[in-house]
């Protein structure tokens, strides 16, 4: 079991993001093959509007981190604070 917790450890992100991705579509292909209720939406559909909902956030997000950068990158630069 150490072992096991010691790769994921020392994995590297990019890899551990593939394997979250990969985990992910097996799942999904999964409950698409052996579903276990018939829902009355569309799948594609609701899966499209999360991916906006998605590309939003990750936009947001680089944009808050970038001010965060340039604000530390000043206030060292400056000697403020």
């Amino acid at each position: 079991m150490e072992t096991l917790l010691l790769f994921f450890e020392q994995m590297p992100n990019s890899q551990k993001l593939l394997w979250v991705m990969a985990c992910l579509a097996m799942s999904w292909l999964l409950e698409g093959s052996f579903p276990l209720a018939q829902l009355s939406y569309r799948k594609w559909k609701h899966a499209g509007a999360n991916f906006v909902f998605l590309a939003t956030t990750l936009i947001i997000n680089a944009g808050f981190s970038a001010l965060s950068v340039n604000a530390t990158t000043w206030t060292s630069s400056q000697s403020f604070g």
